[in-house]
């Protein structure tokens, strides 16, 4: 409740009617004038009390009433009382020429000490003076809202019109007058007191208002001024966060078939719909095709009314119903309706509008067609592969329907939340790799379902909780690989029932307790990586079973006792344990004994293990039988003799260690995939690799190496990013026949050039050698993969021109060619790749004009030719490119001037033109680009003034004109670019002033010429000023 005004004028209940009534015109009841003659009153007592009061109230608590302004003509009447206890109260009156009180005022003195009791009839209390010292009502009004008891009020004065109901109170408050004028004054009244008194009501009106009505109007104004604030605010606020429902694939976008629905108290695209209160909020207007679809696709959903229009199974769900065109079967049963369900859930959990490759998601093709997902013979789902694609956010539950599934890979993503309990579902899944997210929780105890899965890593993350017994139940699983996660608890005994499993990493976690005396059952597992956790105890004896245990790593716990009864009878090929320093335990057959004092692990130089030596000439017919499988005739000779090649190397590695003697040699694929890898581990120098993992352990499938992902049995794809490999790729690799994807990436030491074998890799459908050392021409062999889908080569030292058959990479969504010595012209082919979405061929030395053909491009987003040696004009034919919301032209030596055209591209959000040799005006239709965030055109021949529709570009950021021709002053409808922090305007020969325009707030960055004595540019807050000709900049704060 607002406080009131401390000069308010207060009412009885009676006056109040009268008053409220005299101001709506309906009828006043009116004061009688005094009875009795004028007589002068002293009030300098009161007047020195009301300088001392800083409020309405005396010094005993009596509340006292200032007199209104609106008089003309008063009197002033008094009138004294004796309470029983012999307390003297006085009252004054101000009353007007019509007999209406203005000014009530009551003061208490106490008695004299030889005072006599009054009387019982001279203490008897005015009719008037009860009503006012009671005052009920009036109590009960000031503690109400001013709003409601204004309308309590005027009802009351309402009432006052019938004689049978209050307006008997204004009779009697009349009759008090009455009494009060004709009571007896004092004879010591001053008049001159009376005309203070009237100076004094002159001094109470507020804009010709009397105060009490002026408060009474300025509290309704600032509540209407509120409430109207909280409306606008809750509106720009939904604004803010409803996200886009329609469709957000490389096609064109289109309009819903429907407006979208919005959730109550959040905003439609048609407008915000405001949440009544107190009522419950309105229902959602939803389709009924909506409902229909989530009565089947979600029938655990009771009131989908409910459901926030955020929640990514909704959004699936319009999606559904308002854009997908497929034309399928809406029915129970429908398998594709399921699909497209769990994969639309995934794509708005994720933010898949934010995903690198996103090819065809949410357009009217077959799932299938999507990029990441590939489908069997009857177009289910059996694989989604989406590593390093920017996924953000949770794994959906929903996903538990692509029941068909057989490879999962997330990793390299930015996932959070728990792994779902759905996935329990995926009962034909045969590898999890989650590897490298922000997971968290708990594995979830459904995984148990899961018979047929062969791999699971769930590596760095932060999942925690203890390991679910249900995990003995994968008796498929050869590879489980739950290293840096948060797991903690025992380890249980059902672990030995993964009969299957061949390696086990649990590093880094927080795991405590013995080592279960279960896990002596596996008899296929070859390593056992337990590093940094707490497990304690004696090592169970039973491992000492476990015939193909030759990886152990158990350094960083607290285990007590020794190995030597364990594993020193077999030849271990990796054994740390805690051995060294003065407390170490007893492991002589050790290959690292490890300490906190010194900290480290070492290699005692008595136990170091044996190796094969690269040295030794071949002396068996074993030799000689993998050199025939494996070399071509030609090399055959050279390789067996020479020993340090890595092709040598890897022939007795096969020879020595791989094969063991009684193992048949079989030519399949088995044995080319592993020869291939071993070459390319020892062309790169594997022993200094920073991660090895488990590589060239003879005991475990390849798909058991870390870095490398199978499908069944083949591999499919080789992640090797950022590993310290040194020296070259080999040609080798074409023996990797299935291989889908090969990632080798950001090792600055691999140099030599790309071999052309990788051309023989037909099923490759990612290539990625970004960031190496790479030198040599572009074989034209790569560009007949026409699988391929991903082809980023750039940062490297490759020379030469973009070969010509670059069109035959039809399926092509993305080519990366930047930051190499690539020369020659840009290939029109390029323009014939229909599906391109991203063209990096930035930072080389390629001439010539921007091809006309690359207007073919309708899907391409990002076009990225920037420090080049361009020429030309920019083509009119550029508008065809519509979905282009990235263009960087910048550092060529582009001629002409800046093409309509360009304005009319819809969803340009990028645009820099920056230091080449454009000139002419800049067009008025640059308004037309409201999508359009950053525009940089500076060092270019610019001329004319800025144009004012340039204030239309209410998304733009960053605005760069700086080293122009540009001149006059800059238009006034910039200060309506609400998001604008950095603008470069020095250098140019604008002129006149900016304090109006972006003065009122802060920018980040304000540069103009600004600097010297006679300026050309006022402006106090620029952060740099500048000479005129747009150098010595200064920083003026």
């Amino acid at each position: 409740m607002a406080a009131e005004s401390p000069n308010s004028k207060q009412y009885t209940p009676s006056e109040k009617i009268e008053a409220d009534e005299e101001a709506d015109g309906e009828f006043s009841v009116n004061f009688p004038p005094p009875s009795t003659p004028e007589q002068d009153v002293d009030t300098s007592a009161f007047d020195q009390d009301n300088e001392n009061d800083d409020d309405d109230d005396d010094e005993y608590g009596n509340f006292m009433i200032q007199p209104s302004s609106s008089t003309t003509s008063t009197s002033v009447h008094e009138t004294e009382s004796v309470k029983p206890d012999g307390t003297r109260v006085v009252r004054r009156e101000t009353i007007d020429e019509s007999g209406f009180v203005l000014d009530t005022e009551v003061r208490e003195y106490p008695p004299a000490v030889d005072e006599e009791q009054p009387t019982t009839q001279e203490t008897t209390p005015h009719p008037q003076e009860v009503k006012l010292h009671d005052e009920p009502e009036e109590k009960k009004d000031q503690n109400q809202d001013p709003v409601s008891s204004m309308d309590e009020e005027d009802e009351k004065g309402k009432n006052a019109a019938f004689p049978t109901t209050n307006f008997g109170e204004a009779s009697s408050s009349s009759s008090a007058s009455e009494a009060l004028s004709s009571s007896k004054a004092e004879p010591d009244v001053d008049r001159n007191g009376t005309k203070e008194k009237l100076q004094q009501a002159k001094q109470d009106t507020i804009c010709g208002l009397p105060k009490p009505l002026f408060w009474k109007v300025f509290v309704c104004i600032v509540l209407l001024l509120v409430i109207v604030a909280a409306i606008i605010g809750a509106i720009v606020a939904n604004l803010d966060s409803e996200p886009t429902t329609t469709s957000e694939n490389n096609e064109n976008p289109k309009p819903p078939t429907q407006a979208p629905t919005a959730e109550p108290g959040t905003t439609s695209p048609t407008g915000p719909t405001m949440r009544p209160t107190p009522s419950p909020p309105p229902t959602r207007m939803i389709p009924e095709g909506m409902r229909t679809l989530a009565s089947i696709l979600m029938p655990s959903v009771d009131d989908l009314d409910a459901v926030s229009i955020f929640e990514p199974f909704y959004r699936a769900l319009e999606w559904l119903h308002e854009d997908d065109v497929s034309g399928i079967s809406i029915t129970e049963d429908s398998a594709v309706l399921q699909e497209r369900f769990a994969a639309a859930t995934l794509y708005f959990s994720t933010n898949g509008k934010g995903w690198i490759n996103k090819n065809n998601w949410l357009s009217a093709n077959s799932i299938c067609d999507w990029s990441g997902l590939d489908c069997d013979d009857t177009g289910s789902v059996t694989k989604l592969v989406f590593n390093a694609n920017n996924l953000q956010g949770s794994i959906p539950e929903e996903l538990g329907r692509l029941t068909q599934l057989q490879l999962l890979n997330l990793k390299q993503n930015s996932l959070t939340g728990s792994l779902p309990s759905t996935i329990g579902f995926f009962t034909n899944l045969q590898k999890l790799d989650v590897y490298s997210n922000d997971l968290v929780g708990a594995i979830p105890s459904e995984i148990g379902n899961l018979s047929d899965l062969i791999e699971m890593i769930l590596w760095q993350n932060r999942i925690s909780d203890a390991i679910p017994s249900e995990m003995g139940r994968l008796g498929q699983l050869t590879n489980m690989d739950f290293a840096e996660n948060a797991l903690e608890g025992t380890l249980p005994t059902e672990l030995g029932g993964m009969t299957s499993l061949g390696q086990m990493y649990l590093d880094n976690n927080r795991l405590e307790g013995p080592l279960p005396s279960e896990l002596g059952r596996l008899q296929n597992l070859a390593g056992i990586y337990a590093r940094n956790n707490l497990l304690s105890g004696i090592v169970p004896s039973e491992l000492g079973n476990c015939a193909s245990l030759t990886d152990v790593t158990l350094n960083s716990n607290e285990f007590s006792g020794g190995f030597e009864n364990l594993f020193c009878s077999r030849n271990m090929i990796q054994f740390y344990a805690d051995c060294g320093g003065d407390n170490g335990l007893e492991c002589s057959c050790c290959t690292h004994c490890c300490s906190d004092d010194p900290p480290g692990c070492f290699e005692p130089v008595d136990q170091i293990a044996p190796t094969a030596s690269p040295s030794m000439a071949p002396t068996s017919n074993r030799l000689s039988t993998f050199a025939d499988l494996l070399i071509p005739p030609a090399d055959i000779a050279t390789v067996v003799t020479n020993t340090s090649l890595p092709q040598h190397q890897a022939l007795r590695w096969l020879n020595d260690r791989d094969y063991a003697a009684d193992k048949p040699i079989v030519n399949d694929n088995e044995l080319q995939e592993r020869y291939a890898l071993a070459v390319l581990y020892f062309s790169t120098n594997g022993e200094d690799w920073i991660n090895q993992g488990s590589w060239l352990r003879p005991e475990l499938s390849a798909c058991s190496w870390r870095f490398v992902n199978c499908f069944g049995s083949r591999v499919q794809s080789i992640d090797l990013h950022d590993n310290n490999l040194e020296g070259s790729l080999p040609s080798e690799l074409e023996k990797l026949f299935d291989l889908v994807s090969l990632s080798i990436t950001a090792n600055p030491f691999l140099v030599s050039s790309i071999p052309t074998q990788l051309g023989e890799l037909s099923f490759l459908t990612n290539l990625e050698l970004w960031s190496n050392n790479l030198s040599g021409q572009l074989p034209t062999e790569l560009f007949g993969l026409t699988d391929l889908t991903a082809l980023n080569l750039g940062d490297n030292r490759l020379t030469g021109s973009i070969p010509t058959n670059v069109f035959e990479l039809t399926n092509l969504r993305s080519l990366d060619l930047g930051r190499n010595g690539l020369s020659g012209d840009i290939p029109p082919q390029i323009g014939y790749l229909p599906l391109l979405g991203s063209l990096s061929l930035h930072d080389n030395n390629i001439v010539g004009s921007l091809p006309t053909d690359l207007a073919r491009l309708t899907r391409l987003g990002t076009l990225q030719l920037y420090n080049n040696y361009l020429s030309a004009t920019i083509p009119p034919e550029i508008a065809y490119m519509t979905s282009l919301a990235s263009l960087q032209l910048q550092d060529n030596e582009l001629t002409g001037t800046l093409p309509s055209q360009i304005m009319t591209l819809p969803f340009i959000k990028y645009l820099r033109l920056s230091s080449n040799k454009l000139q002419g005006s800049l067009l008025s239709e640059i308004g037309s680009l409201r999508q359009l965030g950053y525009l940089n055109l500076q060092q270019n021949d610019f001329t004319g003034s800025i144009p004012s529709e340039i204030g239309q570009l209410t998304q733009l950021t960053t605005l760069s004109l700086a080293f122009t021709q540009l001149s006059g002053i800059v238009p006034s409808e910039m200060e309506t670019m609400p998001v604008l922090k950095t603008l470069f305007l020095h250098g140019t020969n604008i002129t006149g002033g900016l304090e109006n325009i972006f003065c009122e707030r802060a920018l980040s960055f304000l540069y103009a010429d600004c600097r010297g004595t006679t300026p050309q540019i006022s402006c106090t807050c620029c952060n740099f000023c500048c000479n005129p000709d747009g150098f010595n900049c200064v920083n003026r704060f």
